[in-house]
Order: structure tokens, then C-alpha cells, then sequence
């Protein structure tokens, strides 16, 4: 049971019946509306969420059994610095973004950011 409150100050202290109603009803409607409102604002932005991170689950996959591919079928990468799996977090974010942008072909475009990023010579540290 929720109890509604109208501040001491709002009221004074000889109010009609009709009046006093008036104003309670008002309160009672102000939080229904409030609460119908909240709960329908965060069940639209859940279920907004749920469909997004679907969305991004599903394009990660792809993406991550593109690198894999692109990988395995690259033949130049004998000719390349060996690949540093050190590196594959960066390698993944490098590639990433590129998926991200959409520009072009960008299974292309994420596979040599990717790669790049793996097989970069060492930098030297100082």
C-alpha cells in the first residue's frame, strides 16, 4: 500500500470536504500517471536494449568468423612480421572500428587494421 502525502503547507487548516477531495484525487492521479509513465518508459528501453545487444552479439560474431576466415585464407601473412597474439586485444579493437564504420568493404577494411595491428614490428621500448 502506497501512502500519498500532501505537505502540511498545501492544506489550510479549515478545507471543504469537495476540496480536500479535489486535491487527493489530483495526488493519487499525479502518482498513477507518474508510475503508469516510469514503468512504461523502462519497459520500452529494456526491450530497446535487449533488440540493440542482439543486434551488437550478432554483428561481433560475424565479425570475429571474418577475421577468422580472412586469417586462415591469407597467404601473404608468410611474407609478414610473425603475428604477436600479444597484441589481439588491439588488433581486435583496431578492427573493429572499421567493421563499425560501414565504409566500403569493410570486411576488407577490418581485416587489414586487424592484421596490421598483429603484425606490426615490435616496437621499441625505452
Amino acid at each position: 500500500m502506497e501512502v500519498i502525502s500532501i505537505p502540511a503547507g498545501a492544506l489550510p487548516e479549515d478545507i471543504p470536504r469537495e476540496e480536500f477531495a479535489e486535491r487527493v484525487l489530483d495526488a493519487v492521479k499525479d502518482s498513477l500517471l507518474g508510475k503508469i509513465m516510469k514503468g512504461s518508459v523502462r519497459d520500452s528501453t529494456d526491450n530497446l536494449m535487449k533488440k540493440e545487444m542482439t543486434k551488437l552479439a550478432d554483428e561481433v560474431i560475424k565479425f570475429r568468423q571474418a577475421m577468422s576466415r580472412k586469417m586462415l585464407e591469407d597467404k601473404s601473412l608468410d611474407e609478414k612480421e610473425p603475428v604477436r597474439l600479444e597484441r589481439l586485444p588491439k588488433g581486435f579493437e583496431a578492427g573493429w572500428k572499421e567493421w563499425k564504420s560501414g565504409w566500403g568493404d569493410r570486411e576488407e577494411l577490418a581485416y587489414a587494421a586487424f592484421i596490421e595491428t598483429m603484425t606490426s614490428p615490435q616496437e621499441s621500448e625505452e
